[in-house]
């Protein structure tokens, strides 16, 4: 009977521990893969090698396993540090050695379920055990593709600036810039003197604030402040999931409050390249007071995010159930749904100038997507389509060219500036240039 008692304490404690450690998962991670790996994964992990409160096949030696998980942590931080061409921080890079340990674990869990439920043992018949090993094979091949493949595209390994204003010369200060829904995102606040008017910076996919070092000088010098921040899940901001405005517009909200209580009557204007263009875009409807906003390289809507990520695939067939099991996972992974992020329904009923700027050979986000886009845009706007058909050799010429279409949108965009009267369509108002031009450049 004692050993009963200790036995049920034992078990009791167990699932009091196992409870804490999934509702602080829940609290942390915000998506249902980031609670399974950082919540489940770790109570299976110990359950098995040490409580056994669930029922396991078998019990290996923790200490062995102990050296496969730790195995699994160095060989995914060293990867992200000193293979891949990025800059991730020692503590970004230890988590993603761990995420990945953990998630093997589970996969091995699986397919040791797998071999249970197919009866898959070392006594099985030839037959029985060749539908095993394809049942296996299947699994391994397709889940990677068919879960994983999508899930990467919305957890990403931050990585932290590389540069720094003070590498032009230009004082800046840090911050951390409060969301609405609770998280620290790191910023950076660079007064320009006698300054003229507030750039709040967006940047792309996968980057972080240091992208706007790409622009600052000019806006330094045409006399702009700049506010540049990482959103969540990028940088050295919390959060590890991506949701493609679904969450990021507080992302936007609350870097334009910092830039209203930094710089005072200064007018706003937001710079966005990418995803952060895309995500300022669908921001805009809540800020009547950003006076102008330059998009760099926007999609047009989630639904194009996908079929460019699975553009590998054929045929298109394949391709599209590919893009469909992606929208199911991503809604139960981070509860939006890819098809409501559609940037021309957004922008109906929007009035806010606007600057499109696209590269004719972006591969991440097509030339048509931002064409259709400003196309389908009723407010005042201005485009250019860049061809940088050789990205990799960008004149200084062109990209001062960049830089002058920039400054003269903003400054065109100031209080108090008349702008030319052109009885030409809508976007050609709110630019020192209207028309369409092709740059030999692409975008800095």
């Amino acid at each position: 009977m004692i050993k009963n008692f200790g036995k049920a304490a034992q078990v009791t404690v167990a699932i009091v521990c196992y409870a804490a450690v999934l509702l602080l998962a829940a609290l942390e991670t915000h998506s249902v893969a980031g609670w399974i790996v950082l919540g489940w994964a770790p109570v299976m992990l110990v359950d098995r090698f040490s409580f056994q409160v669930f029922p396991w096949p078998d019990r290996d030696k923790w200490t062995h396993q102990l050296a496969v998980r730790l195995g699994y942590v160095i060989f995914g931080a060293f990867w992200f540090v000193f293979i891949t061409d990025t800059h991730i921080a020692v503590r970004e890079a230890l988590l993603a050695g761990t995420a990945l340990s953990l998630t093997a674990f589970l996969f091995e869990t699986l397919l040791q379920w797998i071999n249970l439920l197919f009866g898959g043992t070392e006594n099985s018949s030839v037959g029985r055990a060749g539908a095993l090993r394809m049942v296996m094979l299947t699994a391994c091949v397709t889940l990677p593709l068919a879960i994983l493949y999508p899930l990467s595209t919305v957890h990403l390994v931050h990585k932290v600036p590389s540069i720094f204003p003070n590498a032009l010369g230009i004082a800046h200060q840090d911050v951390a810039v409060r969301t609405k829904d609770g998280l620290n995102l790191a910023g950076w606040s660079i007064p320009a003197p006698e300054a003229r008017g507030t750039v709040v910076y967006l940047h792309g996919y996968g980057e972080n604030r240091s992208q706007v070092i790409s622009i600052l000088q000019p806006l330094h010098d045409a006399r702009f402040n700049v506010v540049a921040f990482d959103f969540r899940g990028h940088g050295q901001s919390q959060g590890h999931t991506v949701t493609f405005g679904h969450r990021e517009t507080n992302d936007v909200k609350a870097a334009c409050d910092f830039a209203r209580a930094a710089f005072p009557d200064q007018p706003l204007f937001m710079v966005g390249v990418s995803y952060g263009a895309a995500v300022g875009l669908q921001t805009l409807p809540e800020l009547s007071d950003v006076r102008a906003a330059w998009v760099d390289s926007t999609f047009a809507s989630m639904d194009n995010v996908l079929w460019q990520q699975f553009s590998f695939l054929k045929p298109t067939q394949l391709q599209g159930a590919a893009v469909s099991i992606a929208r199911i996972i991503l809604w139960l992974d981070c509860g939006f749904n890819p098809d409501d992020i559609q940037l021309e329904q957004v922008l109906n009923g929007v009035n806010t100038p606007l600057f499109f700027v696209h590269g004719q050979t972006d591969d991440k986000t097509s030339l048509k997507q931002g064409q259709e886009l400003s196309a389908s845009y009723d407010g005042p706007k201005g485009y250019l389509w860049l061809d940088d058909s050789s990205p990799r050799s960008v004149s200084p010429q062109a990209r001062q060219q960049y830089y002058n279409r920039l400054i003269a949108f903003l400054e065109a965009n100031l209080p108090g500036v008349e702008l030319p009267t052109s009885d030409e369509e809508p976007h050609d108002v709110s630019t020192a240039a209207g028309d369409e031009e092709t740059v030999a450049t692409n975008r800095p």
